[in-house]
């Protein structure tokens, strides 16, 4: 293996991270994050890669101006591994785009790899997560992330399981299994059809209005409409505890002492089930030795995993119930995993 240091990007729904990554997983100089913007286009999301990648890879050269740089990039899917393109992932706006391509085009890259980025925050924990009960050489690793949408991989013996190679290696797509909600109110509802739209970010609004009927304040529904639609969930978080966290106090200081409300809180717990109903799907599927729990919605943990726990032991059989279902706790897993990922 490579061990020279590596690029790693992270392409998620709302940013792009990315860091220069040694052998042993530490950060040489600063994480570049970028936002994206609430508008999406394939102009605006290569726009802001080439702007990290820029500020990269210009950092790579005044560090190691006698190394080629290689590119390691875990993103949302579905993508192809083999061929470098992201096929128009939904919560990216980039549409069909050949990023592999494109940055060997615009940079001076000696290689670039691509994988999804759930199999990139995997590949972290695997090989560099801080103890075995993180996954540290698990031979067979699970990892649901819960984010701005739901995301899954599996690791075999240190590779990620891709399946079939016709797709492209289009495997453990998690988020597309077919779900309508558990009982008759939710099907009803009409919140989706698919278990991402109902245990990821983007289900937490929809679940507050439809299934609670919004919030039970007027002026906490008046904020939450007003928010960005990528911070919805977030908020509605804060809204879900009576205690907030600083981000938000000093953004919206006249909601600091705010109580709970009521169906904010309701709605992270229905949250949760459905997220114990996704883990059981995949756990009956892949029966991993280790499962990782990652991505933002793991923020508000606390909140939902009683009833996580609840219908993901329900659905399952006995002897599933003894695999250990931990939250990560591995930093920038996904940038991580992506640059051990190149050097392969």
């Amino acid at each position: 293996m490579d061990n020279r240091p590596t690029i790693g990007l992270d392409i998620g729904g709302t940013k792009i991270r990315g860091a220069i990554i040694d052998s042993y997983g530490n950060i040489i100089d600063n994480l570049k994050i970028i936002k994206f913007p609430s508008k999406r286009s394939k102009k605006i999301f290569e726009k802001c890669l080439f702007e990290c990648l820029d500020d990269l890879i210009n950092n790579f050269a005044k560090l190691f101006p006698d190394l080629k740089v290689k590119i390691g990039i875990g993103s949302a899917g579905p993508l192809s591994t083999i061929d470098g393109i992201l096929y128009s992932p939904e919560n990216i706006g980039c549409g069909e785009y050949n990023i592999q391509k494109r940055i060997k085009e615009t940079f001076p890259a000696e290689k670039v790899s691509l994988i999804n980025d759930c199999e990139a925050i995997a590949l972290g924990y695997y090989k560099y997560a801080p103890n075995k009960e993180q996954g540290l050489e698990c031979s067979a690793l699970g990892l649901i992330a819960p984010g701005t949408g739901l995301g899954a991989a599996m690791i075999l013996n240190g590779m990620p399981y891709w399946g079939g190679k016709r797709t492209g290696y289009l495997a453990v797509e998690l988020s597309k299994t077919p779900y309508f909600g558990s009982n008759k109110d939710e099907v009803q509802a009409r919140i989706g059809s698919n278990l991402e739209d109902f245990a990821s970010g983007m289900a937490v609004y929809p679940i507050l209005m439809k299934i609670f009927g919004g919030p039970s304040s007027k002026i906490v529904s008046n904020q939450i409409i007003k928010t960005r639609k990528e911070e919805r969930a977030w908020m509605i978080e804060q809204f879900a505890r009576s205690t907030k966290n600083q981000e938000f106090i000093q953004n919206y200081p006249a909601f600091a002492n705010f109580n709970v409300d009521k169906n904010c809180l309701l709605t992270y717990k229905n949250l949760g089930k459905h997220i114990g109903y996704a883990i059981a799907a995949f756990i009956t599927n892949f029966n991993p030795d280790i499962l990782i729990l990652e991505g933002s919605i793991m923020n508000a943990y606390d909140l939902f995993k009683n009833e996580m726990m609840s219908s993901f032991k329900s659905s399952v059989y006995p002897e599933h119930r003894k695999i250990p279902i931990i939250k990560g706790s591995l930093s920038n897993a996904g940038v991580k995993g992506a640059s051990y990922f190149v050097r392969l």
